[in-house]
């Protein structure tokens, strides 16, 4: 629940934010709402500005779609992204921005049926995903960004699953970065961690779970070849 919400002056909203539905811009429905003086028509930028988060079925038309989390992310300049609860096929990428991003995921389960990443990150900038299972034949978070000076602690990926299909690596992290994959877990066929250009993440409380992670827990690959690390 997102209760109660300050508007101008004395105005105040008390609703659930899983029943928003809206028209492409116009948010035009709520679940359970109280309107004690608010006059004329809520917008996705009133939501932003005055919410905690920014929920992506405001852009989706009440449903998660793959262009309503880019158009949500492109949109939050900084607050975080809710993805709810239940099960979403992506067939293509989100691409995040050059902006700091925060992606929460309230038990959501994300399929990738595509051979691309779910979540592209090409820039240098801090990014954090939370409470997402991935699953499919692309990678689940991507970081592509080129290699310039080393960034400090500019991700954090806390509380994901990742159970991606044969041969596919739940995440990929190329570029000079530092950061942390915490409190996380990777199973099923696919393999965990691909990492290229001295990345370093520390790899905190998270397991790897099957055979095939006995070779494929984390590749590392600062040369052009990668050198497999099991656990």
């Amino acid at each position: 629940y997102m209760s109660i919400l300050p508007w101008a002056g004395a105005d105040y909203f008390n609703y659930r934010a899983h029943d928003i539905t809206s028209d492409g811009g116009n948010i035009t429905g709520f679940d359970n709402i109280t309107n004690t003086g608010y006059g004329g028509t809520l917008r996705s930028a009133d939501l932003i500005a005055k919410s905690p988060w920014v929920d992506v079925r405001a852009y989706g038309a009440g449903s998660v779609t793959l262009a309503g989390v880019q158009a949500a992310v492109d949109a939050a300049a900084g607050i975080p992204v809710l993805i709810p609860a239940g099960n979403h096929s992506f067939n293509g990428t989100v691409t995040l921005p050059n902006t700091r991003v925060r992606i929460v995921g309230d038990n959501a389960v994300i399929n990738q049926p595509g051979s691309v990443p779910t979540f592209l990150q090409a820039y240098h900038v801090y990014t954090e995903i939370s409470g997402i299972r991935f699953t499919g034949n692309g990678n689940g978070f991507k970081f592509n960004a080129t290699p310039t000076t080393t960034m400090y602690r500019d991700f954090l990926i806390d509380r994901c699953q990742f159970a991606m299909d044969s041969g596919v690596y739940g995440i990929y992290l190329y570029g000079p970065r530092t950061g942390y994959i915490q409190n996380s877990l990777f199973e099923g066929a696919g393999n965990g961690i691909y990492l290229q250009s001295v990345c370093l993440p520390f790899v905190v409380n998270t397991t790897f779970k099957g055979t095939n992670y006995l070779a494929n827990a984390i590749i590392y690959d600062g040369d052009g070849v990668g050198t497999s690390c099991g656990i």
